[in-house]
């Protein structure tokens, strides 16, 4: 690994902590915008606040070693387009998000375990 290589690992590695915050925050806020829809119905506010979070996962996820996490964001972000209250169906549309949400919180549950010395 070349000097450039280690420096960039260096820094995902120094922003990896607030990354890990970042995705509490989206699961969260997924959380939010699927409690919404539960109670009221399809709404375009909160599928624009899931299609937001989708996005940015799918552009930054990898980058911080959560591939499948961005993947299946990717999924979910293809999917959400052209969804509005209208034309929403919450198995077909919903179901992805809520494994996307689940996903994120074994990965910050995961991260905030305390690992063994080895």
């Amino acid at each position: 690994m070349d000097e450039s290589q280690q420096q960039l690992n260096a820094a995902i590695d120094r922003l990896r902590p607030r990354y890990v915050s970042t995705m509490t925050d989206f699961s969260e806020r997924l959380s939010a915008a699927l409690d919404e829809q539960a109670r009221t119905g399809p709404n375009d506010a909160a599928l624009d606040e899931i299609r937001f979070v989708a996005h940015r996962l799918a552009g930054t996820a990898e980058s911080f070693g959560w591939g499948e996490i961005g993947a299946h964001a990717a999924q979910v972000d293809t999917l959400m387009t052209g969804c509005d209250a209208e034309t929403c169906d919450s198995h077909r549309h919903l179901t992805p998000v809520r494994k996307l949400r689940d996903m994120l919180l074994r990965a910050t549950r995961a991260e905030a375990t305390p690992r063994r010395l080895r």
